[in-house]
This record gives structure tokens, sequence and C-alpha cells, in this order.
């Protein structure tokens, strides 16, 4: 004789709890459900088709393939000359100098470069700068009057210095921004000599007469001096032979320029 399905068993002594009689009329408990020791009884058990199917085959996507590396710029070398507008400002010798004439010159050079187009390059700079440097009276702040000093500069600048460049490209690479800095080593070539304005010296300093011969002395100008070169711009492709740049910088002394150079 098969025995009772446990669940239906659990299920009957459930309903036979619930339709119990009230306390008045309780009656007298059933005896305890057997303890149900099946062995492999859950085997008995059906499930209906398809609710215990192999579990659902996941397809993994293929990771996307690496993009190859696109072709390197070329290798290019080019050598070019400049000509810049080098100057003082006012605003900056005013920091320092209540009286002061004021301060520019030109500078002109040669650029030797190589390296990867509208990618990085190598230059180096070989200038020459000529401030001009009007004769006059120099105060520095917070000294009196009288205690200027009349001044006659003329000097060359001679330098070197090597400078790395980047750029961004834009449009189909006609123009690019570039920009870069260096560094190298100036020296100073010519004569520089100051005296003393005369005792009596009022406002204006500028028109203040000073000593002549028997107070001039050679001012202590450094000879040799580093060259920190910062810059940026706008370059213009011309065809395959050559490039033009539009040059904003500090090179010791702030300056705009054009710069034209032909590839080799």
């Amino acid at each position: 004789m098969r025995h009772p399905c446990p669940i239906a068993r659990v299920l009957f002594a459930a309903l036979t709890l619930t339709v119990a009689p009230s306390d008045g009329a309780r009656a007298q408990p059933a005896d305890p459900l057997p303890i149900l020791d099946e062995r492999g009884g859950a085997s008995r058990l059906h499930p209906e088709p398809g609710a215990l199917g192999p579990a659902p085959t996941v397809t993994r996507r293929a990771p996307d393939p690496e993009p190859e590396p696109g072709p390197e710029a070329p290798r290019e070398s080019l050598m070019g000359v400049y000509s810049r507008f080098v100057s003082i400002p006012d605003a900056i010798l005013s920091a320092f100098y209540t009286d002061h004439p004021s301060v520019d010159g030109v500078a002109a050079g040669v650029t030797f470069v190589t390296g990867r187009r509208l990618d990085y390059q190598i230059a180096v700079e070989v200038d020459w700068m000529r401030l001009a440097f009007p004769d006059g009276n120099w105060r520095l702040t917070g000294t009196p009057t009288f205690g200027a000093t009349y001044a006659e500069i003329d000097l060359d600048i001679l330098s070197v210095d090597v400078a790395y460049r980047g750029f961004v490209p834009f449009g189909s690479g006609t123009f690019a921004l570039h920009y870069g800095a260096g560094l190298g080593l100036a020296a100073l070539i010519g004569p520089a000599r100051t005296a003393e304005v005369l005792p009596t010296c009022e406002e204006p300093v500028a028109t203040c007469p000073h000593w002549r011969q028997v107070t001039y002395d050679d001012a202590e100008v450094p000879r040799v001096l580093p060259v920190l070169h910062l810059f940026s711009g706008l370059q213009v492709e011309l065809g395959a032979e050559g490039v033009l740049r539009l040059d904003v910088g500090l090179r010791n002394v702030p300056y705009v320029g054009l710069t034209g150079a032909v590839r080799l």
C-alpha cells in the first residue's frame, strides 16, 4: 500500500487545525503526525515540462578589435629666417624705476628645425638682438630726484637656444597653433657707461643735466646671460615647400615676429 503524499498530509493537518472546535467543545487532540522519512520520495515528484529545463545559453560578444595605429607623420627638416620687434613694456620698467626711457629694439636670426610634421619639432635658433636704450636718466623707485643716474647703453645681444615645439592642427592641417619653450645662452656685446646727475636735479628728472666726463663710469653689465624662451603663435603650411609662422613670445624680452622656413 502506497503512503499518502507528504504534501497532502501537511495540507490535511492544516485543514484540521482550521476547523477545530472552539474551547467550549474542544475535541481531544489527535495523535501527532508521524515523522515522515521517505528516502527518495522527492524522486516521485514530477516537475512540469520546461520548469527545470537546461539553463539558457548566454552568448558572449567578442571584444571589438583594437584600432590599428595610423601611420606616423613623416620626419622633416626646415631652415628658416625671422624678424622680430622686441620691447620691454613700460609697465614692467615702472615696477622698478620711477623715471626711465622707453626701451624698444629689433631682432633677427636663423632657425633650424627637425621633427615630425605637425606633431613635434626641435628647433635651434641663432639670434641677434639690438636693444635701443636711449641715452637718459634712470631713477630707482624710492630714490630722491638727485639720486638719478644718467646712462649710455649701446648693446648687441648674440644668443643661441634649443626649444621644443608642439602643434595643435585644425581644419585640413593647413593652419595650426604652435607652442613651445627652450633654453640657451646669450652674450652681451658693447659699451655701457653711467654718470651722476647734478645735485640740483628736480622734476622732471628726464631733463636733469648730468656731470660730464668727470663722473663717467663703466656700468656693471653681465656679459653672459641665460636665455629663457617661451612662445606661441599661428603656423600656415605653404604646400610642400615650407611654412610661414606668426610668433609671439618671451626671449628674455617680449617680442612679436614673423618666420619663414623652407623644407630641406
